[in-house]
C-alpha cells in the first residue's frame, strides 16, 4: 500500500495505478477502498476494462449483484475477448437463478479459453444438476468434467466426485463407480464415509 501511494504521489493520472490498488484492497477485504480506487481508475480511464472486472469482483463481494453485471457487460463491451469475464458473469447469473445466462456465458468463456478449466467444470456441472431440469444435458455434462480431469488431473476428490455424479445421471454406473472410488481414495480421512456412502448408491445402480 505504502508502493501505491508513493506511485500515485508521482503520477496521480495513472488509472493502473488505482485499479492495482483497490484490487489489492479488495485482498484485505477494504471494500470502500476498493470501489473509491476502482471508480477513480474508471474516471481517468473509461476504457480500462480491468477496472470494471476489478470494482465487479468487489461487487459480487458485498452481494451488489445487479452492480457487478452492470460493471462485466461494460468490460466484455470494452474486450469481447476476455474470456475470464464471462466466466464471472456466469457466476452471477448462476447466484441470481439465471441458469440459461449462466450456461450461454460458460460456454463463451471456454470457446475463448480452451485451457479454463474452471469454465469446464462449472458447465459440467451446472448441466449435471441444475435445479431446473431443462437445462440440464448428460451426455455434454460428462464431457465437460472429463476435460476439467484431463486439464488438472486426478487430484482433486470434489472433481472426480463430480464427474461420478455426471456418469451416473448418464446412467453409466460402471464409470460412476470408477471415479468415486478414486474419489474416496483421495479424500482425507474425516470425509471418506460421505464419499463411500455415494459409492454404495452407485453400485445400487442409482444415480445419487
Amino acid at each position: 500500500m505504502a508502493d501505491y501511494a508513493e506511485a500515485i504521489r508521482l503520477d496521480p493520472k495513472c488509472a493502473w495505478t488505482y485499479s492495482n490498488r483497490g484490487d489489492a484492497r479488495r485482498d484485505m477485504k477494504d471494500y470502500d477502498g476498493a470501489i473509491a480506487d476502482l471508480s477513480e481508475a474508471i474516471r481517468l480511464d473509461p476504457q480500462l476494462a480491468v477496472a470494471y472486472f476489478n470494482r465487479s469482483n468487489v461487487r459480487r463481494d458485498t452481494n451488489d449483484n445487479e452492480g457487478a453485471i452492470t460493471d462485466l457487460n461494460e468490460a466484455i463491451r470494452l474486450v469481447p475477448t476476455f474470456g475470464i469475464v464471462y466466466y464471472s458473469r456466469g457466476q452471477v447469473r448462476l447466484t441470481k437463478k439465471d441458469y440459461e445466462g449462466a450456461i450461454r456465458d460458460y460456454e463463451s468463456s471456454i470457446r475463448l479459453d480452451p485451457q479454463h478449466a474452471n469454465g469446464y467444470r462449472e458447465l459440467g456441472w451446472l448441466l449435471a444438476s441444475c435445479p431446473d431440469t431443462k437445462y440440464r444435458n448428460r451426455e455434454k455434462s460428462v464431457d465437460y468434467l472429463k476435460k476439467v480431469v484431463s486439464i488438472l488431473g486426478e487430484k482433486n476428490e470434489l472433481l472426480l466426485a463430480q464427474l461420478a455424479f455426471a456418469y451416473a445421471q448418464d446412467r453409466n454406473l460402471d464409470e460412476a463407480i470408477k471415479w468415486q472410488t478414486r474419489a474416496m481414495e483421495l479424500a482425507p480421512e474425516k470425509d471418506k464415509a460421505e464419499y463411500r456412502s455415494g459409492l454404495e448408491y452407485y453400485k445400487q445402480h442409482k444415480p445419487y
